[in-house]
């Protein structure tokens, strides 16, 4: 469980330092460095659809799993109550949240 809450941390770590890189490489052209990482600041920029319901599936995995995960005693069960809320609150604020509960609703 912890894997994919870090790989679900990773991952907004990426994307807002990529769109960090490339509001560099568009104001500040002559930072040395930065513009080595043009192409995958680019690649990430027309996948970051993708790679945001790829995080959302994570996040909304995450809550059945500790469940599951509280069960067994591996986890405390502060934890899925605390994610559980996140989510609503997720839902509430984000369409990417919505749309993903609303595909997996539609898959069960």
């Amino acid at each position: 469980m912890a894997l994919l809450v870090d790989s679900m941390f990773l991952i907004w770590a990426y994307l807002n330092t990529c769109e960090w890189f490339d509001f560099i490489i568009m104001k500040m052209p002559g930072v040395p460095i930065v513009p080595l990482f043009k192409n995958l600041v680019q690649m990430t920029s027309d996948n970051q659809i993708e790679i945001v319901f790829l995080k959302n599936y994570i996040e909304v995995l995450i809550v059945p799993l500790s469940f599951v995960v509280w069960y067994f005693s591996w986890c405390a069960p502060i934890i899925g109550i605390i994610l559980l809320q996140a989510m609503r609150i997720k839902y509430l604020g984000s369409n990417f949240t919505k749309t993903v509960l609303r595909s997996l609703d539609a898959k069960i």
